[in-house]
Parts: C-alpha cells; structure tokens; sequence
C-alpha cells in the first residue's frame, strides 16, 4: 500500500471520497494536513529531532570574608556612622548595615556598642603610631629630618582620617564630661603615650636635649598632633602641610 507524506493510504483516501494531492507547504508537512481535505490527518512518520545539549551556566563560588575582613569593614563603617551621627544616637543597625553585614555580626565580633567603640579607638590609635614608625624607618638623617618627616606623615594621616578627628573629639567631651567606669579612653591613651615614649628613646637614644624627657615629649607629640589636626579641619589654610614637621624640628633642634 502507498503511503502519501499525510501518513494516509491512497485507498483510503479515494474510499473517503478524498482526492490525495501533495500537502503544500511545510506546516501542512508538519502537522499532517492536507491543504485540500476535510480532514485532519496527522503525520505519524517520525523525523529526526536534532538536540541541543545546553551548556550549564557554571558560577565561581562566592568566598566568604575572614572574620579578620568583616572586622576590618565593621570598624570603618563604625567610624564613618559615628561621626556622622555621633556615638549616642547611631545605633549597631546602621553601622550593620553600612559595612553590609547584619547586627548579628557586630555582636559576633564586639559584643557591644561600647566594646566597638573601645575596639575603634585602639585600631585608630594603633594605626597613628605604626603610620608614624614607618615614616621615619630606615631614615639614616639627623634629628631634623626625621622630625620633619614625622609630621609630614601624621598630616597627611590626619587628612585620610577626617572621621576619626570628628569621633575623638566626641570622645574626648564624653570622657571630661562623664568619665567612662573602666577608664577605657584614658587607658589607651595612657597606652599611646607609652609607645611614643619608647619610639622617642630608640631615636634618640636617652632623649633630646631639649629639656623634656620621652614621656613629657610624647605627651607634647600628642597635643600636637591632635590640635593641628583639628584646627587644620577648621581652617586648612592656616595649617600648611609641612607646619607640624617644622614644629617638631624646631622643638627637638633647641
């Protein structure tokens, strides 16, 4: 028996009172019917179906921060809330969610408000003093020079840090006006002074000759810093750049 492309024999078709013709075009191929009929015919012929093997997307797996970056983002998030709000009314909420994290992990890494602020306050000040250590590192010059280049850097530090002078001003008031029950600020700073006194001695042997022991010049170094700091934010024109650097080596040049 003669099988037409519909699928229908030609007997058939002609018992059916149907005149077989060649389908027209190829929807008529496809689907079975014939353009002239008045029946639907469908096509059992199978065709070869082409696959097509579809390449999965593959993804880099997201790497998680260490808790030592999480850290680092939640203290410099800290630092740019709390000056902006001021420590008070900030709350752990918007520190979280300026470093992209939840409140979960400022509790993980601090445990408190308070204990991030203490933990800001020694990263800030750690940080001053190792940017000050590198600055005059290696240095094989005098007194003079390695002066001048101290206070180069602690100015320019001081700039990168505009944040962090608005927040120690804050502590500061806080800790005059009511002083903290642990005595936290007073203890770092206490701690700074320490580690200035010791780096004064490794350069200058017992000290400079200027009347001043490495204590009392680390607490001099201190005010200084901060109080050009602070005044360079209120009025950058009168404090140059290279203003405390000539300080400082007029001071330990007498």
């Amino acid at each position: 028996m003669h099988v037409t492309a519909a699928g229908c024999g030609g007997d058939r078709g002609a018992r059916d009172g149907v005149t077989e013709r060649p389908a027209h075009g190829p929807l008529q191929v496809v689907l079975g019917v014939h353009p002239h009929s008045r029946r639907r015919r469908f096509d059992t012929q199978e065709y070869p179906v082409r696959h097509s093997i579809l390449n999965p997307v593959t993804t880099r797996p997201v790497r998680r921060p260490s808790r030592a970056e999480v850290r680092r983002q939640l203290l410099d998030a800290a630092a740019t809330v709390f000056a902006r709000r001021g420590i008070d009314a900030a709350s752990l909420d918007e520190v979280a969610e300026a470093a992209g994290f939840t409140k979960g992990a400022v509790y993980s890494n601090f445990g408190s408000k308070d204990a991030l602020v203490d933990a800001l306050v020694d990263d800030r000040t750690s940080a001053y003093v190792d940017i000050g250590l590198e600055s005059v590192a290696g240095v094989d010059g005098d007194l003079d020079e390695k002066a001048r280049l101290l206070g180069e850097a602690l100015t320019r530090a001081g700039d990168e840090q505009r944040e962090w002078q608005l927040l120690f001003l804050e502590l500061w008031q806080r800790e005059i006006r009511t002083p903290s029950p642990d005595g936290s600020l007073r203890a770092h700073r206490a701690e700074l002074r320490t580690r200035i006194a010791d780096a004064v001695r490794a350069h200058t042997g017992s000290g400079p000759s200027v009347g001043l022991d490495p204590d009392e010049l680390a607490t001099v170094l201190m005010a200084l810093t901060n109080g050009l700091a602070i005044e360079r934010l209120l009025s950058p024109d009168d404090v140059p750049d290279d203003l405390m650097g000539r300080v400082l080596s007029a001071l330990i040049s007498r």
